[in-house]
């Protein structure tokens, strides 16, 4: 691959390690920023001279590029699962012990021979989200809403690849592991998770909705051969493989492991054939044998079969290795296994049909019809609570009415009686004023009256000072005349 197809920033494209392919073709270069570059040692070494290119549009240029990046991606994936060999990985994980931490993704992938059928994935992803997966988180609250998010996506894509698995309950528990590591690469979990079920998963729907009976049967078989001490214990105590094998197997491992335990041991289970698997499961029992003899009541081993414990992982791991070459032939679960067959490359994924699709397609029918009268009452709920609202709200409407009217008819009785009031008091306020009127009417006469007497006997008085006058002269000039 040509090294002038990656660029990465100056600040995080400074390279943290640098690893060579045992046959010399790729270089792999780990970056401070996370990103893993892969290089085609060849086409580093004899890279051709840059060319003169005709101007393209950015669409053309984006549409080149794609298609480019998709054409050595596909080559990538060719190479690193000639590179990646199972029989090359197998040594490497036998001297370390598990996979790095950094390219265990890649490596499931490989290993599992993953097709990447991005159209067939499409497919199913774009359809609505399915009903089995709308309410996983009331039944699983996670707190990490991309977890969560990632989960949904993978149970509606696997419900709407097989009815099936909308009726599985532990499913969600079963793949939440996978999903914790590969919340990032949609397809490639999903496509992980298939290639889990087909191979992995045998026998275990045959009789479904019940447990797998002879999957736990040919658990009971090794751990009778290796352990009967162990087995006759569950015996004594009425403990049967529901709980020693079926809780470990529902979880794959989850429950009684810690992450980084779990994924040590998923690198060598998927390293192995299908039936090593079950090896796992009888190794835990035997591992914790001592501390499941100490226990007398089913109550406490269940408890103990959902509760992480410290255990070495590695020495679980060696056990079930020492089963599965130590385990006699007549009770060993290969001879009722096939081997491990990678999903088929193409535009749709193959069917799958191991379970009683009879029984499955009736479920699925009766649930489809319990969930749709489900909406119906639903829908009727919500029209009745609509009409409720309605009715409450005219209802309010028309208390809200009466009330208001109540409140009108209330002020306009006090308006009339405050008109009344001073309708009352204007009228006495008249009457006062129209006594007050005949009042000053009489007074005003009475002025008059003494006004018009004064003036009468002013002008009597002046008459009879005149007249008096007049007599005066009249003496006087009588005296003088008598002289």
């Amino acid at each position: 691959m040509k090294s002038s197809n990656y660029y990465a920033s100056p600040s995080t494209s400074h390279i943290y390690s640098v690893a060579c392919s045992q046959d010399g073709r790729h270089t792999a270069c780990s970056l401070y920023s996370g990103q893993i570059l892969l290089f085609n040692t060849e086409l580093l070494l004899h890279e051709k001279p840059c060319s003169r290119l005709k101007w393209k549009s950015p669409a053309q240029k984006k549409r080149q590029v794609g298609n480019q990046v998709k054409a050595e991606l596909k080559e990538v994936n060719q190479k690193m699962s000639i590179s990646l060999d199972i029989n090359r990985l197998r040594p490497l994980l036998k001297q370390f012990a598990e996979y790095p931490a950094k390219f265990r993704p890649l490596v499931w992938k490989t290993i599992l021979k993953i097709p990447h059928n991005l159209d067939a994935y499409k497919s199913l992803d774009s359809k609505p989200l399915h009903w089995a997966a709308d309410k996983l988180d009331e039944k699983y609250p996670v707190q990490n809403s991309s977890l969560l998010k990632a989960l949904k996506r993978l149970m509606s894509c696997l419900s709407h690849w097989n009815p099936l698995f909308s009726l599985i309950t532990y499913l969600p528990e079963f793949v939440f592991p996978f999903v914790t590591l590969l919340r990032n690469e949609p397809c490639a979990l999903f496509e992980i998770i298939v290639t889990i079920i087909v191979n992995y998963c045998q026998h275990w729907f045959q009789y479904f909705p019940f447990p797998p009976i002879n999957t736990l049967a040919l658990i009971e078989n090794i751990l009778a051969d290796r352990d009967p001490g162990l087995l006759e214990h569950y015996y004594r105590i009425g403990l049967t493989s529901n709980v020693y094998a079926w809780l470990l197997l529902q979880s794959a491992f989850s429950e009684v492991l810690a992450e980084s335990q779990w994924l040590v041991l998923w690198d060598h289970v998927l390293s192995n054939e299908p039936w090593f698997l079950l090896m796992t499961v009888v190794a835990f029992n035997i591992q914790c044998r001592n501390v499941i003899l100490s226990m007398d009541k089913i109550e406490l081993i269940e408890n103990f079969f959902h509760s992480q414990n410290a255990l070495d992982v590695h020495k679980l791991i060696k056990i079930a290795y020492e089963l599965d070459s130590t385990v006699s032939s007549d009770v060993h679960p290969r001879q009722y296994y096939k081997q491990s067959v990678p999903l088929i490359q193409g535009p749709v994924y193959q069917p799958y049909e191991e379970y009683p699709k009879f029984v499955v397609d009736y479920q699925v029918r009766k649930l489809n019809d319990i969930r749709e009268e489900e909406e119906k009452i639903l829908k009727q709920e919500v029209d009745t609570l609509e009409r409720k609202k309605t009715m409450e709200t005219r209802m309010k409407n028309y208390l809200s009415e009466e009330i208001h009217a109540a409140r009108m008819q209330e002020l306009e009785d006090v308006y009339k009686t405050v008109l009344r009031e001073e309708e009352e008091r204007v009228y006495r306020e008249k009457l006062k004023l129209s006594k007050l009127k005949s009042e000053l009417r009489k007074q005003e006469v009475d002025m008059m009256n003494a006004t018009r007497a004064k003036i009468m006997k002013d002008k009597a008085d002046r008459k009879h000072a005149s007249l008096d006058r007049l007599l005066d002269d009249i003496e006087r000039k009588v005296s003088e005349m008598i002289r």
